[in-house]
């Protein structure tokens, strides 16, 4: 075993100690409620991290177990994208709305871009070769629309909840992190690319580490600015022309 590996091994174990830190510190703040589909998604990442400990990693119940275990993160994917949007419009029902039916509909359209690349492209048989081509399709869709709401609160001087911010912006992180590891999957071993993938996990220790340390029950109720500093007269105007969208859109959705 190379130290590369050992590497890859310890950090893998301490992502899967910090998930059960940062679901521990949920379940004594009181907020595991409120973080269901996250907690979810943190479960399935745990356990397909101690596949590679349980089973060999050359057998075909691996390859099984991989896909099964990362299709199950893709799908609880969707859901904490989801959860997201009514987490950050929680006050804006009607761009809340049109934001979760963008979601469905842009998973629903990059499901159909994949099932027509496998058409297409003449890949080898191997179904894991398949898979990760679809797979890469949906995260890619998925990461579009995390980057979109993460812009939202980079721009709009909105007021939400602490806990919120923490979440979506530690969420934003990670995923994009995992997203990039999967892109270079299959490529060829370079020295960057090595370092890279040795970083990603790092990140991903991060991001668990300030969701275990960040979310209390107090930012749950903590309302704090996170958007763009901008000119009093200008948040005011800002403010407004969101509130006026807002207001279109729910009488566009009672017709």
């Amino acid at each position: 075993m190379s130290g590369t590996v050992r590497i890859d091994d310890l950090l893998q174990l301490l992502s899967i100690a910090l998930i059960a830190g940062v679901i521990g510190r949920l379940v004594v703040q009181r907020l595991l409620t409120s973080y269901v589909p996250v907690v979810v998604y943190l479960l399935v990442v745990a356990l397909q991290g101690a596949v590679p400990w349980l089973v060999d990693h050359g057998s075909l119940v691996y390859v099984r177990l991989y896909m099964l275990s990362e299709g199950a993160c893709i799908c609880v994917s969707a859901f904490v994208v989801l959860d997201m949007y009514g987490a950050v419009l929680r006050g804006l029902p009607g761009l809340a709305s049109v934001g979760r039916s963008f979601v469905r509909w842009a998973l629903l359209l990059s499901a159909a871009l994949s099932i027509s690349l496998l058409h297409f492209e003449r890949l080898s048989s191997r179904p894991l070769v398949e898979f990760l081509l679809v797979e890469r399709v949906v995260t890619t869709c998925l990461l579009g629309l995390i980057f979109l709401i993460t812009g939202f609160l980079s721009y709009y001087p909105v007021e939400l909840g602490r806990n919120t911010i923490i979440y979506t912006i530690g969420y934003a992180i990670l995923f994009t992190a995992r997203t990039a590891g999967l892109l270079l999957l299959n490529s060829e071993g370079s020295v960057w690319v090595d370092r890279l993938n040795l970083l990603f996990p790092l990140i991903d220790c991060a991001c668990l580490a300030l969701w275990a340390v960040m979310l209390t029950a107090e930012g749950q109720k903590a309302q704090v600015r996170f958007g763009h500093q901008w000119r009093r007269e200008d948040e005011d105007k800002l403010l407004r022309q969101l509130e006026s969208l807002n207001a279109s859109l729910l009488r566009v959705a009672k017709k």
